[in-house]
């Protein structure tokens, strides 16, 4: 009976693994696509509001690029200290924070857009 229940542990651990790890590639692949254009296109470098989506995808990155390190670092660790695990979360946490940035001036962006829709390009611009 126990040795059933662990095996069950261990296939839906499997289980999860495989699904965190397709959509990880899901998430970088597709936020990298995404922000390519967006730095390498002059076009889309001039405009604000798309400078701000790149920072938001660049956040995802980083905060996903965290989570993929810090679940091997503890998958191969027993035990870990206080300080491993604070550098172990620091990259997801700095993506956490670079997002929750970007969110903030796209609002900041769609507020002044919404408010002054007239004047929206001088007062972005200048």
């Amino acid at each position: 009976m126990c040795a059933e229940r662990s095996a069950r542990m261990y296939f839906s651990s499997d289980i999860y693994d495989i699904v965190t790890t397709v959509f990880w590639i899901l998430s970088i692949t597709l936020n990298i696509s995404i922000l390519l254009p967006t730095i390498f296109v002059r076009v889309f470098r001039r405009d604000r509001f798309k400078n701000l989506l790149a920072q938001l995808m660049l956040g995802d990155i980083i905060t996903a690029s965290g989570i993929l390190f810090r679940a091997c670092y503890l998958r191969s660790a027993s035990n870990t200290t206080l300080l491993e695990c604070t550098f172990g979360d620091f990259p997801s946490i700095a993506g956490y924070h670079f997002s929750q940035w970007a969110v903030f001036w796209i609002a900041l962006d769609r507020l002044v857009a919404v408010s002054y829709p007239l004047r929206y390009k001088s007062v972005m611009v200048g």
